[in-house]
């Protein structure tokens, strides 16, 4: 499954910066240090949010193909329109570099089963328009059609993420890609090989949301722990070789778990639910002591996708899904710790 031909396509970029004012008048630092968590509204229906400082955000707004820029206050501070073909259906996960001037994120089709990554230099400013260049600015090559997800973003020239691979005959394989940006090149660690059965569903204990460590050598990942018809969730920790460092299905399991991130390399911080309750936990891997940064008590938490933690390693940032019985609503969550 090498990574060597190029996707045709056509990609542009539209943008322009905005102001879409603020959900109330309270100062979301002060806010936050007073309850330890604050709640983002947007306009936008977005999702899965990544840190590009330590007080604002991108976000993609999935259906409709934007990519948004927000501060804490809610104010809708830049924005992109992405055009793009063939037709996609949605774009999501987004990922940013540590230093916030590239980004990654999921390119879904409309009459595919693949799904893509798609790498772009944003820089530091406001966006207008800009053009793929098919070097810089590029979807990924894909030539086996793979369902690649979870890409996370090391520096200028490097990116993780994995990819899954379906065949004819009922099994998959599944692969962290570590991909250079100045070759087109990937190696590649095979996480393991499953069977799968009805619509792509993996019987095995695969890996979702893969997150590196500031030091490259470290890759934390959400892990499916299926037995029968029961599942739940933990975390693994490989090294760069794929061997497993660290397991968190012995102490740490959750009725699900989306999302998860480092702090530092003793400390990482999980977005899951537990007793029927969705929270953000804080876990020292010297101690394994667990502690719950935020959990909803509203009952009204249907579910929290994503979690990335600020580069000054002080916040986390995710998307929440609402339910009660007025409907669904999605806003933006941000815990302090």
């Amino acid at each position: 499954m090498k990574r060597t031909a190029s996707l045709l396509m056509l990609l542009l970029i539209l943008s322009c910066s905005g102001n879409n004012g603020s959900p109330g008048d309270q100062d979301p630092d002060a806010l936050l240090a007073e309850q330890g968590y604050l709640y983002v509204d947007l306009d936008a229906d977005v999702n899965e949010p990544d840190w590009v400082s330590d007080s604002a955000f991108w976000a993609s707004t999935g259906y409709d193909n934007r990519l948004v820029k927000s501060d804490l206050t809610g104010r809708l501070r830049d924005e992109i329109i992405l055009f793009i073909y063939p037709p996609v259906s949605r774009v999501n996960m987004v990922s940013l570099a540590p230093d916030g001037t590239s980004m990654a994120f999921l390119v879904e089709y409309r009459d595919e089963e693949r799904v893509d990554i798609s790498w772009i230099d944003i820089g530091g400013g406001d966006h207008y328009s800009f053009q793929m260049d098919g070097v810089r600015n590029r979807i990924l090559s894909n030539p086996y059609g793979m369902i690649n997800y979870s890409p996370s973003i090391l520096s200028d020239n490097e990116m993780f993420y994995l990819g899954m691979d379906f065949d004819e005959y009922g099994m998959a394989e599944q692969t962290l890609f570590i991909y250079d940006r100045n070759s087109d090149t990937a190696s590649e660690i095979l996480l393991g090989t499953y069977a799968w059965t009805g619509e792509r569903e993996i019987q095995g204990n695969d890996f979702y949301r893969a997150r590196i460590n500031s030091a490259g050598t470290l890759i934390l990942l959400c892990k499916n722990n299926r037995d029968g018809e029961n599942t739940n969730h933990s975390y693994a920790i490989m090294d760069t070789a794929g061997a497993v460092q660290s397991d968190g299905f012995t102490d740490h399991t959750f009725q699900e778990l989306n999302g998860a991130d480092w702090v530092d390399d003793d400390r990482i911080i999980l977005a899951g639910k537990v007793d029927d309750v969705w929270g953000i936990y804080s876990i020292l891997l010297s101690t394994g002591e667990r502690t719950a940064l935020f959990q909803d008590e509203s009952g009204a938490v249907q579910a929290i996708y994503g979690l990335n933690v600020s580069p000054d390693s002080s916040r986390t940032i995710s998307h929440v899904r609402f339910s009660d019985s007025h409907g669904e609503w999605n806003r933006i969550l941000i815990t302090s710790f």
